[in-house]
């Protein structure tokens, strides 16, 4: 038989802290005895759900407790981004070139419009171990170069966004941001320090089997 507690989820960003207590938004249980009310706070290892159906303080059945239990807790994040900001981003347009290489030059073959920049993934076709020259085919990608200057407003929003895509590419089904705020902001010369607060709604389910040990 199981009871259903509560245990915080691990959401891994970068610098963060996560309080170990928690706020209970809804219950949805199947079975067994709901022992723990709407916004009362729980810490980990709190049993909410329970397989042991009680009356007046005695253990009147025993049932596997069913269920999910949602509830409202808290991180802690620092997130650090710099002024001068620099990317590489690949586009979708792609080609397969050959190219004769010999000593230190490339001559691309029927490649008209060549990319500005681009990714290279390179395979050899022909290759000579006396001569200097190889005949290779390349698969390319062109890619954009993209350099920004940022000012300390444009570098907190973007630090912003970094905290809060990071946050939600860890919630799962039903889980969402309820709210969160810029705690403190630290220039630095070539950066930004950022912290940011975030109480999210998340699953906090976990179950434990009841044995003589655990039983409340």
């Amino acid at each position: 038989m199981y009871r259903l507690l509560y245990t915080h989820n691990n959401c891994f960003v970068a610098n963060q802290k996560q309080t170990t207590i928690a706020i209970i938004k809804e219950i949805k249980a199947e079975h067994g005895q709901i022992i723990k009310e709407i916004n009362s706070y729980v810490k980990k290892g709190d049993t909410i759900i329970s397989g042991n159906i009680m009356d007046n303080e005695v253990i009147k059945n025993t049932v596997p407790a069913e269920g999910v239990v949602y509830g409202e807790v808290w991180y802690e994040i620092n997130i650090t981004y710099p002024f001068v900001y620099q990317e590489t981003k690949e586009l979708e347009n792609t080609k397969e070139v050959y190219v004769i290489k010999f000593l230190n030059k490339n001559i691309e073959l029927f490649n008209k419009n060549k990319f500005k920049t681009k990714k290279i993934k390179e395979k050899n076709i022909i290759s000579n171990n006396l001569l200097p020259i190889s005949i290779v085919k390349q698969n390319q990608t062109e890619t954009e170069e993209i350099q920004e200057l940022l000012t300390i407003d444009e570098a907190i929003k973007k630090a912003s966004d970094k905290g809060i895509e990071k946050i939600k590419n860890n919630l799962k089904e039903h889980e969402f941001i309820i709210n969160y705020k810029i705690l403190n902001t630290n220039i630095k010369e070539n950066e930004l320090e950022l912290s940011m607060f975030f109480s999210v709604y998340e699953n906090i389910t976990e179950y434990q089997e009841i044995t003589n040990e655990n039983i409340e």
